[in-house]
Order: structure tokens, then C-alpha cells, then sequence
């Protein structure tokens, strides 16, 4: 494959065991920008006149995520890993059955994750609700696909869940509704099972692998989005059906004329790199409840970020304090992710010590 620079800066991202961590800081840079733009279009928060709400701001932003998932998989060169197909005179990347799959399930995730972010339920707590879901399924996935938990982990998962416990404790109530409630089961399903695809096809040493998977899934989840947003506009245009149907309605046929376009083209790019880079922690080839854990307090992080962000711009409302002691947990996992190298060589030495002992007294 022809190396340029993306290509070389991804491979040190996806070949080298610490790479993660860089692909981690990414991943938080741009999940700021995708939750405080997409907070400003929903405008619940501010006195924004006219605003976007639910699945309203998804074709647009779909769109602009199709543009983007197509420059970076050209610009890096690995669309060339990808299964190829020849239509007529060219051959042109193509999904194979079970990576096309797992891009739909990523649609699912990206749809459903932009539209709880602009249902006005309070930022923080959006994103433990979601992050703390997927922590409790990735060791299920790793058990379901023969992987075993590393300790670090463990006790990362265990942090996480009381993070979760600690910020929705005594504010479900007040603050959630169906729909955020709705969303969040079709977020959390069509992640156990892109999780195992994951698992079985592409958490593996093997770049090639992981590259093939990561452009086969992005090839189809952006487009496949655009269809079913269509087919609902559709389906409201002859049905005269509301609720998600007439919003995704509007978003095709509304919004181009009034200022939100170029806020919307922001949440597609924000968002598309989002699924980018998140896609790339899942990838390591660690088990699932590292990946996880890792991803999951990276964007819980960016929430805190991006509802702080709010406060000092748009005067929004500020975490609470069981949001933000839930979040020192978070951080104190990362903290203990951060230290598997240090305790596989300290298990090791203490392995060795004993070995030692032992053919000692044996003599």
C-alpha cells in the first residue's frame, strides 16, 4: 500500500500498544465539539429562536458524515484493504456480509446517540447511562467470544459502575423521558452485537485484519443512515405520520434555507470522526472490557468538557454533584487502565519469586 501521512500516523495509532492512548485523544477532542454543537441545534438550553430537534438535524449532518467517511478512508489509503467488487468497468471497495452488519448496527449507534443528545436530557448523565450500558455488556461479549477479563479491567468496569450508580442516582426521574429511554435500548442492543462482531472478525495483532473491518463497516453505516432517514421522510410524506418520521421530513426538506446548515455539516464531521476513533479503541486487540472501559471514560470526560463548555458560553446548566463524582471515578479508571503494562511485569516478578522459592526448598 502506498504510505502517506495519515496512513503512517494511523498505523502507529493501530500497530503499537500504546497507540490507543493517542487514538483516546483524538476520540476526546472530537467529542467535544459533536455534543456542544449538537446542544446548540437542539437550543434547549439557550434562546436560540427556531431550532433542530431529534431526527431534524440528522440528514443533514448524515450527509456531511458520508463526505467525511469517504476523504478520510481515500486520504489514509485504506480503502485498498477493503473486499473489492468490480461494477461495470471499475473495481470498487465493497462490505462483506457480516461487516456490513456490524455497519448497520454503527448506524443505529450514531443516529441514536446524536438524537438523545437533543432530547434536553442533562448532557452528563446521558453519557453515563450510555457508557455505563456498554460497560456491562463487554464483559458478557468477552465471555460469549472466549476472552479472558485482564484484572485491570475488572476493576475499571467496577469504577465505572459505580460512576454510573453515583451520577443517576435520584435523577432518573426528574430528568429522562421515553424517547431518551427508547433510544438508549436501541444504542445499547446494536452495540452487543457489534461488539461480537468485532471480537470474532477484527481484535487481532493482525492490521491488515483490523484495517479491512474499520473501512468495510464505515462504507456502509453513513449511507445505510441516509437510507432509512429517507425512507422515513418518505414514509411521513405519504403517511402524514409525525413524531420521528415528520421530524426526518423536515430535516430533508426545511432547514436548508434557514442558519442552521453549516451547525448541522459540524455535527455530521464532529460525529463521523467520533465513529472513526471509537471504532479504532473497540479495534485493539485487547478484550472488549479494556476497549470498552477505555472508550467509554474517554467520552464520559468529554461530556463533562462539553457541558462546562456550555456553562461558560451559552450560560447552560452545570453537572451536578453526583455527575462529577461519578466522572473522578471515571478518571480513576483510566488511571488503572493505564497501569496494565506496569502489572502484568509486577505478576510476573512475583511468579518468578515463587517459582524460585519453590525450587529452592525442593533441593
Amino acid at each position: 500500500m502506498k504510505s502517506t501521512p495519515l496512513n503512517r500516523m494511523l498505523e502507529r495509532m493501530v500497530a503499537t500498544r500504546s497507540g490507543v492512548w493517542l487514538v483516546c485523544a483524538v476520540y476526546f477532542i472530537c467529542y467535544v465539539p459533536f455534543i456542544v454543537l449538537t446542544r446548540v441545534l437542539s437550543g434547549d438550553e439557550l434562546e436560540f429562536g427556531d431550532t433542530m430537534v431529534g431526527a431534524e438535524v440528522l440528514p443533514i449532518a448524515t450527509m456531511t458524515s458520508v463526505v467525511v467517511m469517504l476523504a478520510f478512508i481515500f486520504a489514509s489509503g485504506w480503502w485498498r484493504c477493503a473486499g473489492q467488487r468490480r461494477v461495470g468497468r471499475f473495481t470498487v471497495p465493497w462490505p462483506g456480509r457480516w461487516t456490513a452488519l456490524s455497519g448497520l448496527c454503527t448506524a443505529v449507534i450514531l443516529t441514536t446517540a446524536t438524537m438523545v443528545f437533543s432530547l434536553g436530557v442533562p448532557i452528563v448523565l446521558a453519557m453515563l447511562v450510555m457508557r455505563g450500558g456498554t460497560l456491562v455488556i463487554a464483559p458478557l461479549v468477552d465471555a460469549l467470544t472466549g476472552r479472558r477479563v485482564h484484572p485491570t479491567s475488572w476493576a475499571a468496569l467496577a469504577l465505572a459502575a459505580a460512576a454510573l450508580t453515583t451520577a443517576i442516582k435520584g435523577r432518573v426521574d426528574g430528568d429522562w423521558n421515553v424517547a431518551a429511554t427508547a433510544c438508549v435500548g436501541a444504542y445499547l442492543l446494536a452495540y452487543f452485537i457489534r461488539l461480537q462482531f468485532m471480537s470474532r472478525l477484527a481484535k487481532t495483532d493482525d492490521t491488515e485484519k483490523t484495517k479491512r473491518y474499520f473501512v468495510e463497516e464505515q462504507l456502509v453505516t453513513s449511507p445505510v443512515t441516509i437510507v432509512l432517514l429517507g425512507v422515513a421522510a418518505l414514509s411521513a410524506e405519504l403517511g402524514q405520520v409525525g413524531g420521528f418520521f415528520a421530524q426526518a421530513r423536515s430535516g430533508f426538506t426545511e432547514y436548508w434555507s434557514l442558519g442552521f446548515v453549516l451547525t448541522a455539516m459540524g455535527v455530521g464531521a464532529a460525529s463521523q470522526l467520533v465513529g472513526i476513533f471509537g471504532t479504532l479503541i473497540f479495534l485493539n486487540p485487547r478484550e472488549n472490557s479494556f476497549a470498552t472501559a477505555l472508550n467509554r471514560a474517554s467520552s464520559t470526560i468529554s461530556g463533562v468538557v462539553a457541558a462546562l463548555v456550555m456553562v461558560l458560553l451559552f450560560s447552560g446548566k452545570l453537572p451536578g454533584l453526583g455527575e462529577v463524582a461519578g466522572v473522578l471515578l471515571v478518571l480513576v479508571a483510566i488511571l488503572v487502565l493505564s497501569q496494565r503494562d506496569r502489572f502484568d511485569r509486577w505478576r510476573a516478578g512475583v511468579v518468578r519469586g515463587v517459582e524460585g522459592q519453590s525450587s529452592g526448598s525442593s533441593r
